[in-house]
């Protein structure tokens, strides 16, 4: 994937759950989709990156929107796994009306540069809204709180406490929580319950 070979390594990764359905890693599967998405929306099956010049062509401030599409889609042709590029397009998109888009820029953002919790937390968000991605709702928790952790939740918490009046923020922590707890084995030897 990171050599820039987008197909093969979709394969593989398509090649890798298939044969291993009893595997249940949500990142296997989110990756899998992540690189589907690249392959049809840059429409390149591999690639030479340049991730100096797409990391250059990705800082967007002071440029006006349009100008900034243009740039953060020439960052892409450099390198498609730059974050950085999928995160100012995720925000372009939503600023635009176009929750989908930005669900998977901000999707690719968390995949590529992983520790970014605001980039997860978002991703989490647009997934709830009437999508097609709203079936990803868990496995992006399950991948954005492994990476995570704690930085994760506290980012979808000032995420969530920034929506419009009436967004259900704490049913919302409530329940990445109960996702989260329901997978997340015990990793010490005892665990203590209080009553």
């Amino acid at each position: 994937m990171f050599a820039g070979r987008y197909s093969e390594a979709h394969e593989l990764f398509r090649t890798y759950v298939d044969a291993n359905s009893e595997v249940d890693d949500a990142e296997w599967h989110l990756k899998s989709l992540a690189l589907a998405e690249i392959i049809k929306f840059l429409d390149i099956e591999k690639q030479a990156r340049n991730h100096f010049e797409a990391t250059r062509q990705a800082d967007i401030k002071g440029i006006s929107p349009g100008d900034a599409e243009v740039s953060l889609n020439r960052a892409l042709r450099s390198a498609a796994l730059c974050a950085l590029a999928w995160f100012n397009l995720a925000v372009t998109a939503h600023a635009q009306k176009k929750p989908d888009h930005a669900f998977l820029g901000f999707l690719l953002a968390g995949l590529i540069g992983r520790t970014d919790p605001d980039a997860w937390a978002n991703a989490l968000l647009l997934s709830l809204s009437p999508s097609k991605y709203n079936s990803l709702v868990v496995a992006v928790t399950l991948v954005a709180y492994k990476i995570n952790g704690d930085r994760f939740l506290d980012a979808l918490r000032k995420v969530a406490e920034r929506q419009q009046q009436g967004f259900p923020a704490a049913k919302l922590l409530d329940f990445v929580w109960e996702v989260v707890n329901a997978v997340e084995s015990p990793k010490g030897g005892f665990e203590v319950r209080a009553s």
